[in-house]
């Protein structure tokens, strides 16, 4: 991304004001491990995956924000 993107993103994130779901802020490493057996596993996606499947637990048999959250999931 060049600077202007940059710039226009963290504006878009100043101004986000929060709906009624759960928002979710993720940040992860998604280059490829650069030794091992495996390379082109990404150990933060293993990590989001079991982190998601934690938090659909507290969530209920069903609700607004566990469908929000499987949406999320699921892009």
């Amino acid at each position: 991304m060049d600077e202007t993107m940059h710039e226009t993103l963290r504006r878009r994130l100043a101004e986000w004001t929060p709906g009624e779901t759960p928002t979710l802020s993720v940040y992860l490493d998604r280059r490829p491990q650069a030794t091992g057996v495996q390379p082109a596993i990404r150990s933060g996606d293993i990590v989001l995956k079991d982190r998601l499947r934690e938090i659909e637990k507290t969530l209920g048999p069903r609700g607004i924000a566990l469908d929000s959250l499987r949406a999320d999931r699921a892009r």
